[in-house]
């Protein structure tokens, strides 16, 4: 096999692709023209390092280049045509020893692994051909016997005479794959104009004065791209996995607001229902004594009126008989008693209206419904428009134009999202929770154009043009005056508030962040012995006092300070450093005192602010001059949330995670309130001060930038 597979052509020069001309051999065993090697090597890159254009190993210092004789003399009778069999024989021992010296090299530098299962190997590794369970990696590649071998079965190869010839080079896996089928050469050049693989006589044949380049010069230049490639798919790894952190937390935060929401939903439309309730049971209070009162008026004149008519009737007979008689004296002794007025309560003139009922309650109620509804409406409305605005830029697809074809997932996701927008912009409606004998009613009358507001036109205009007909429009607040007081002192019906519903408490720093504010300490409000920097961001206590206008704002015991204007939004945080001996840090009410050395004026100290004093050894919270010590070690960094609707201020030791110290609640922290600070005051260090004595350090606070 071995001697099909030699040919003339294999000692061509891999440089020149010629017969060598004073050939050499290098250490690895390669040979080449002497004055083609040493050309190459003049265009080195390093300096003091050379290496093989074939195997690429490399070389210090220069090896020292010596013409070998015996392939000389080989390539010269191969010119003349006049090699023998014995020739050939000394060229294929020639080469043989090149080729055993560089296997020797190879053995040298790989050690033995420990055996591993196939399913061990690295994706790149190459299995033993001899191995049973091909849990060995091959250390070599033979291409006469066309098979891997592991360290244990190349042994063969290194101990057996005939084996020794054998050419090995580096594993490679799918070998017959790697064969020129013309040649039966490895395939070790790449073509670039047939874009294909060749060995090393289709560089001297067929793809002779091609541009053909090693398979490994070719790997570096496509390995350029592959890494460029590789660092684009990292980058959007990363962007990814932050899209796909950030909507983690949004989840979080959605799945928590809804389902407060929900339960804030339940018990608000629970109260609604009791609150109709109520509403029914007055209603049929003022119905049941309403209409007991009027059937009793109406009760008593029609008992009246028929005792009226009996004695009428009576007397009717009593005149008919009397003018009948003939007895004169009779006559006169008896007329006087019948032109008498009949003795009975005198009701006057009764006008009835032959149509009178409640329908003006049924109408008032009615009426009532709808404007339920119609107020129902338009806080859905409301409601998705906010639930739009702020979810709409949310789940709005990214428009940025991507590099990609945009695959059928992508676009059924496109689509999905589309339908998302579709659903979400359908109005909501109270129509659809109608009975379904309204609605029948509805589609028998077509033409009346409903709408929430409104009731038939039919049914109001005839209730109108009634009302008006007996000039009066009935209400429920004018059934019974009398029970009216009874309806008052019960109560009324109670107004729910749907903007009362609030978002979920922040938890992480991150979320606390969304309602960062910016502050600025006011000059004017200023102790003298603060110096403000920092675009009056930092306060600084001196031992020196300043010479500043005085103003109502301005502290002039404690070294305290507020910032411009109050706190503006529903949620406030920020956070503060602060340097020294002890500070405090708090909110306080435009009233809080600021006169005075006593502790009247210190934040904390009245009803009128909060504080957080802060030192390295202790830390206290502090409201209306009534002190709740806090077990806590030192923070240098606090941060502050105001929850205006919860009416509650929280603090917060900040560090890589936000851990609470202490929560206020009163009503009045709903209230305006200003940001406030004390330097060098926490825990009566404020009284030295006021005093002249002073910290042995420098005291400060600086307003984070968040």
């Amino acid at each position: 096999m071995s001697a099909k597979l030699w040919t003339e052509e294999q000692f061509n020069c891999p440089v020149c692709l010629d017969l060598p001309s004073d050939p050499v051999t290098i250490p690895c065993g390669h040979s080449y023209c002497m004055a083609c090697i040493a050309d190459f090597w003049t265009t080195e890159k390093t300096p003091g390092v050379y290496s093989c254009p074939e195997c690429r190993q490399t070389f210090s210092p220069k090896p020292q280049l010596c013409r070998n004789t015996m392939l000389a003399e080989a390539m010269e009778q191969l010119r003349k045509g006049t090699l023998s069999s014995s020739a050939r024989d000394t060229i294929r021992r020639a080469h043989g020893d090149s080729v055993r010296a560089n296997a020797k090299a190879g053995r040298a530098s790989s050690a033995n692994g420990p055996r591993r299962s196939k399913a061990q190997l690295s994706a790149a590794a190459v299995p033993c051909d001899q191995c049973l369970d091909g849990g060995c990696e091959a250390v070599k590649t033979c291409l006469v016997c066309m098979a891997s071998f592991c360290e244990t079965h190349l042994k063969p190869h290194q101990t057996n005479a005939k084996l020794k010839g054998h050419e090995l080079i580096a594993p490679t896996g799918q070998l017959t794959e790697k064969i020129c089928t013309q040649h039966k050469y490895l395939q070790e050049f790449y073509c670039r104009p047939c874009q294909m693989y060749i060995c090393w006589l289709c560089t001297s044949n067929a793809h002779k004065g091609h541009d053909s380049v090693s398979t490994q010069t070719q790997r570096t230049e496509k390995q350029k791209e592959v890494e460029v490639a590789q660092t684009q798919n990292q980058q959007r790894l990363q962007e990814r996995e932050k899209e796909l952190k950030d909507m983690k937390k949004v989840l979080e935060t959605l799945t928590r607001s809804s389902e407060k929401v929900q339960e804030e939903v339940e018990t608000v439309l629970g109260e609604l229902q009791q609150s109709v309730q109520r509403l029914q049971d007055l209603l049929g209070e003022v119905m049941l004594s309403t209409g007991q009162e009027k059937l009793s008026e109406t009760q008593d004149v029609v008992q009246k009126l028929e005792a009226e008519i009996s004695q009428l009737k009576k007397r009717e007979t009593d005149t008919r008989d009397l003018i009948r008689s003939q007895d004169n004296i009779y006559f006169l002794q008896n007329f006087q008693a019948l032109v008498s007025p009949v003795e009975v309560a005198d009701l006057g003139s009764v006008s009835v209206t032959p149509d009178v009922s409640f329908d003006a309650v049924r109408a008032t109620i009615l009426e009532l419904r709808e404007r339920v509804e119609e107020m129902c409406n338009q806080e859905l409305n409301k409601i998705n428009r906010t639930d739009d605005q702020k979810m709409g830029a949310f789940l709005k697809p990214n428009s940025t134009p991507q590099p990609q074809t945009q695959s059928r997932q992508s676009r059924q996701r496109t689509e999905d999202r589309e339908m998302v927008g579709y659903l979400e912009s359908d109005t909501w409606s109270i129509s659809s929770l109608r009975p379904r004998e309204r609605q029948r009613r509805e589609e028998r009358e077509p033409a009346d154009n409903w709408s929430l507001s409104s009731l038939r036109p039919r049914d109001r205009q005839r209730r109108e043009s009634e009302q008006s007909e007996r000039g009066e429009r009935w209400s429920l607040s004018s059934l019974l005056p009398r029970n009216r007081r009874k309806r008052e002192e019960r109560g009324t019906v109670r107004e729910i508030d749907l903007d009362s519903i609030q978002a979920p408490e922040p938890r992480t720093r991150d979320e606390f962040l969304q309602y960062a504010c910016a502050l600025i300490l006011d000059p004017n409000s200023a102790h003298r012995r603060l110096v403000l920097s920092d675009g009056n961001t930092v306060a600084t206590v001196q031992a020196s006092v300043q010479v500043c206008a005085d103003s109502p704002q301005r502290f002039d015991g404690w070294t305290q300070v507020v910032c411009v204007g109050p706190l503006a939004g529903e949620r406030c945080y920020w956070e503060v450093e602060w340097r020294g001996r002890g500070s405090s840090l708090g909110v306080a009410l435009a009233s809080m005192p600021r006169k005075g050395p006593d502790s009247r004026s210190g934040l904390g100290y009245n009803a009128q602010s909060w504080s957080l004093e802060l030192s390295d050894m202790c830390c206290a919270a502090l409201h209306n001059n009534q002190k709740q010590d806090i077990p806590v070690t030192y923070s240098p960094r606090v941060g502050l949330f105001l929850d205006r609707a919860a009416q509650t201020l929280a603090f917060y030791a900040v560090d890589d995670e936000l851990s609470l110290l202490h929560t206020f609640r009163s009503s009045a922290l709903s209230q305006p309130l200003y940001a406030a600070f004390g330097v060098g005051c926490g825990l009566g260090v404020g009284l030295d001060f006021a005093s002249g004595q002073f910290s042995a350090q420098t005291d400060s606070i600086k307003i984070c930038p968040i």
